[in-house]
């Protein structure tokens, strides 16, 4: 804990900027931005989810993966009401 408070890791700890990534934390975005891409006013969905590391400027979408996984168990547990994709079940 320090003093000044905010301590607390956020998961998506991007509410400083990409240049401030020191306590006190802000919970922010999960896209990380540049700060001159923020001061255009842009949605920040256009921003990558990742910025650094080996998979800097990538994105992650885990929840197509669970959709992917709860389709197909779906299907093995019902197939006369669950088709084998997500769009079909639709």
């Amino acid at each position: 804990i320090v003093p000044e408070g905010g301590d607390y890791q956020y998961e998506f700890p991007s509410g400083n900027g990409l240049d401030n990534q020191a306590p006190p934390y802000a919970a922010g975005s999960p896209h990380w931005c540049t700060n001159e891409m923020l001061a255009t006013g842009h949605w920040d969905g256009a921003c990558p989810y990742i910025f650094e590391g080996p998979d800097a400027g990538k994105y992650r979408h885990p929840h197509i993966a669970l959709s992917a996984l709860e389709a197909y168990l779906a299907n093995q547990a019902m197939p006369e009401k669950c088709a084998t994709t997500w769009l079909e079940n639709n």
